[in-house]
């Protein structure tokens, strides 16, 4: 493994979520990102959609992070083939 994949798979292990909270973040931030409407200014509309506010110290920070990450780790959409 070459240097650059092992920095990608180290920033990916930081960005798994480890509750429920943060699953619930990184899903909805995911749905901002496949509807084209994610930038780092949408901290606050993320949080607005999700069912608790983020009011812990460690919500927001992952929260934060995971936009900052998900900019830079795009998801790839797939298109269907027509076969």
């Amino acid at each position: 493994m070459h240097a650059g994949a092992k920095s990608a798979s180290i920033a990916l292990i930081h960005m798994r979520p480890s509750n429920e909270r943060e699953l619930a973040i990184a899903r909805t931030v995911d749905s901002f990102a496949l509807e084209g409407t994610l930038r780092l200014m949408a901290i606050e509309e993320v949080a607005a959609t999700l069912g608790f506010p983020v009011i812990h110290k460690c919500d927001s920070a992952y929260l934060e992070r995971y936009i900052k990450w998900r900019m830079a780790s795009p998801i790839l959409k797939v298109e269907a083939s027509g076969k």
